[in-house]
């Protein structure tokens, strides 16, 4: 199975059980699997059907959605309420001031990729 491959190198870990400090490496990771080069080695596909839908990487047979339910950075630092008592931003907002809801919605792995790993470069 196409996906099972692709998960294995870029989404072996459910974002929920990825810790704070590994989060935006995580997330990162799976943004890099879906560019093209990437998406193309394993036959999976880039979806995005409208600005309803979350964009998402398939084969036909199963996905990964690339929602806020599959983020590390989400899961650490929004959706679960800061699991650390809410004392910590997304390294996202830190370095940018804003959140990546404007980046996300160009549902654009290459612009996600740079915006993580501007961040990145920029949070030891």
């Amino acid at each position: 199975m196409p996906l099972e491959s692709w998960k294995k190198e870029f989404y072996s870990v459910d974002a929920s059980l990825v810790p704070d400090h590994k989060a935006l490496a995580h997330s990162l990771r799976k943004w890099e699997g879906a560019l093209r080069k990437n998406r193309e080695r394993h036959g999976v596909e880039w979806c995005s059907v409208s600005s309803y839908t979350p964009p998402y990487v398939a084969d036909g047979k199963d996905s990964v959605i690339f929602g806020a339910s599959s983020c590390a950075l989400c899961s650490c630092f929004f959706c679960n309420t800061h699991r650390n008592g809410g004392a910590e931003q997304c390294p996202v907002e830190v370095v940018t001031g804003e959140t990546c809801v404007e980046v996300y919605e160009l549902y654009s792995p290459k612009e996600m990729v740079k915006l993580l790993k501007r961040v990145k470069k920029e949070v030891k």
